[in-house]
């Protein structure tokens, strides 16, 4: 904190520089103080981070963006700011393999920080991805932080400028910071949930066996049983039983559950 206080020192006024240290410090307080309420809910986290990097990277946007599973496309899935259509959450994205920074910053998993983007368009590669967030967007100057976890990139930070304004080593490391936050909130809640799947599954278990205990004589609440149970845990609409009848000529509906269809 001392070296980041003394840097910020040398480029701030003192009461600007104070002003800095009070509102990363309330920026650290509520993210943490949300993360410790979220345990199976990630979202809360990242908007918090979010409208926290746009303030104190004096940006007017920032997204989250992460890849499918296949990884081979990368969406925006949490994103604070003023609306547009070029990035939107849960529709706008791209390729992975498209050079541009969130897509660089996912595939390489590294820090991309592009002071003109308009610079490196015109020198680089003209891309119709890069094209298009320099003229319809207006952007010049953005950077991507990868949120890292298991030696890759599981997602990025971006924020951006629309005037020519590089962003500082101090803000890299801001965003850096903000991106190891978010991978503590995803892990998190990713080992809740687990852990409710779990006690989920072991629940229908006892429950299947004492239909079993209490039914030896006929198995149609055992098939309910298991059909709904089946159901529940894969968060389907209906779950249905099929066996083949008694002359083994046709495939007969021995249970169907359709409590969770709207039906």
């Amino acid at each position: 904190m001392a070296g980041t206080e003394i840097t910020i020192l040398s480029t701030l006024t003192l009461a600007e520089a104070s002003d800095c240290i009070r509102q990363r410090e309330a920026a650290t307080f509520e993210i943490l103080e949300v993360i410790s309420h979220s345990r199976d809910d990630e979202q809360p986290v990242f908007d918090a981070i979010l409208k926290w990097a746009a303030k104190l990277c004096r940006a007017p946007q920032a997204g989250l963006l992460m890849p499918n599973d296949a990884r081979t496309h990368v969406r925006y899935i949490a994103r604070w700011g003023p609306p547009s259509k070029h990035f939107q959450v849960g529709v706008s994205e791209w390729s992975i393999d498209d050079p541009i920074a969130v897509t660089t910053a996912i595939r390489e998993n590294r820090i991309v920080n592009v002071p003109d983007l308009l610079t490196d368009v015109l020198t680089e590669e003209e891309h119709p991805s890069r094209l298009e967030i320099v003229e319809k967007e207006g952007i010049r100057s953005v950077l991507a932080v990868p949120l890292t976890s298991g030696g890759k990139a599981i997602g990025c930070f971006d924020v951006y400028r629309l005037e020519v304004d590089p962003f500082t080593d101090d803000e890299v490391t801001l965003l850096q910071n903000f991106a190891a936050q978010a991978v503590i909130a995803i892990e998190k809640v990713r080992q809740f949930r687990e852990v409710q799947t779990r006690l989920a599954r072991e629940s229908a278990t006892r429950k299947i066996l004492e239909v079993i205990s209490l039914n030896p004589d006929d198995e149609q609440p055992i098939f309910d049983a298991i059909t709904k149970s089946a159901t529940d845990l894969c968060n389907a609409p209906y779950g249905g039983l099929i066996l083949r009848n008694s002359e083994d000529t046709h495939l007969v509906s021995a249970a169907a559950n359709t409590e969770n269809s709207g039906y």
